[in-house]
């Protein structure tokens, strides 16, 4: 049933401990492709789910150069 919000996969909701890890790895250098298998989630979900940790790590870096 389309639609059916009792069925299928769980939706993916990140801890902190998470979130913390995507924004050292990310400030690291890594990919999002390293990071979302690091995870062990998709690299979509990775971006929706930890879109704001990516971006800040990555001006974070900039920043510093």
């Amino acid at each position: 049933m389309a639609g059916n919000k009792n069925s299928g996969r769980q939706e993916f909701k990140p801890t902190d401990e998470e979130r913390e890890k995507v924004r050292v790895l990310k400030a690291g250098g890594m990919s999002n492709e390293a990071i979302a298998e690091a995870i062990g989630i998709s690299e979509p979900t990775l971006r929706k789910h930890f879109a704001l940790e990516l971006d800040r790590a990555t001006a974070k870096v900039r920043g510093e150069l």
